[in-house]
């Protein structure tokens, strides 16, 4: 029996050499060596399709067509039929082979980016997601034909691939965005009163159960308040917001309050910050792969303060 789950996978794999199970029948006789030899010349001839069998007929025919003129007529019949065999046999396996992977249920992916890190996913279709530190992303296993539905808790840059045919949906708490092809930053943290959605390029509309919010176009930032559901929207420099995803700390006019939040992701700490300080300071800076401690000592050199580390912990005072 031909071991045709083996032949695709091969096939589909690119792999330098056949499997055990495939050289064990091939072994078995000069015939199957033969049948191998020429299911992979219709694999060539055909081009690697993992989702569908269309070969490519003119390409096909050129080369059965070679090959009939070195066959002597008496075997030309028996030749033709082998072949059309063959042919039909990996279209039936490739069918098989994708049905089979069509019909497995649908699981959800969650990728989690650690507090202090970066992750980068691709998505089945190719999409690009930049995960902040303290971040989460659920998203289908196979992605349907009209639909994607994901989950995001934290912050995420999208780099979306353009697809008219099918709605991409990104799902933050209350608030839904729904893209297609677009670039785009979103800010979603569970303890942040605010979700902050930026549009680098392309179209995005922001959904509020099941009403249309807003539409906003490139350059556009919106605030939207989970509790009263005031939505604000402002143009800003996109690439300031998503600066973060090239390892750049950028703050224009931040209450000490936030960006110490945002140290605590970036970095990965525990800070403790002197209520004094909260909202009594504000900072306009920019600095690219500095350390905690550096950032603290600029931070010291704008204001006055006093700090100490332990660790994963970090306490900032007023200075006295």
């Amino acid at each position: 029996m031909i071991p045709w789950k083996e032949i695709v996978e091969y096939l589909e794999q690119g792999a330098l050499s056949p499997g055990k199970d495939i050289l064990d029948w091939m072994n078995e006789s000069t015939e199957n060596k033969k049948i191998f030899d020429e299911i992979v010349d219709i694999w060539k001839l055909t081009g690697e399709l993992p989702t569908h069998f269309s070969p490519d007929e003119s390409l096909a025919w050129e080369t059965i067509s070679s090959r009939v003129n070195k066959h002597p007529h008496r075997e030309l019949i028996h030749w033709l039929s082998r072949v059309a065999a063959v042919f039909i046999a990996v279209a039936l396996g490739f069918a098989l082979h994708t049905a089979i992977d069509y019909l497995k249920p649908v699981s959800t992916v969650e990728v989690v980016s650690p507090m202090g890190q970066k992750s980068r996913v691709i998505l089945p279709d190719g999409s690009i997601v930049t995960l902040n530190g303290g971040t989460s992303l659920k998203y289908p296993s196979r992605l349907k034909k009209s639909v994607v539905d994901m989950e995001l808790s934290g912050e995420a840059y999208f780099e979306v691939k353009s697809n008219s045919s099918r709605d991409f949906i990104v799902n933050a708490a209350t608030l839904s965005i729904k893209v297609t092809g677009t670039e785009f930053n979103i800010k979603s943290y569970s303890d942040d009163s605010d979700i902050e959605v930026a549009l680098k390029e392309g179209s995005i509309v922001l959904i509020n159960g099941e009403k249309n919010v807003a539409m906003l176009k490139p350059n556009e930032a919106a605030s939207f308040d989970r509790l009263n559901g005031r939505l604000d929207i402002e143009i800003k420099d996109i690439d300031v917001i998503s600066a973060w995803k090239n390892d750049e700390l950028v703050f224009d006019n931040t209450p000490f309050s936030e960006v110490a939040k945002y140290l605590e992701r970036y970095y990965g700490v525990n800070i403790e910050l002197d209520p004094i300080l909260g909202n009594s300071h504000n900072f306009t800076f920019k600095i690219k792969t500095e350390s905690m401690r550096e950032v603290l000592r600029l931070i010291n050199y704008l204001t006055p303060i006093s700090y100490t580390v332990d660790g994963k912990n970090v306490v900032i005072n007023k200075q006295n």
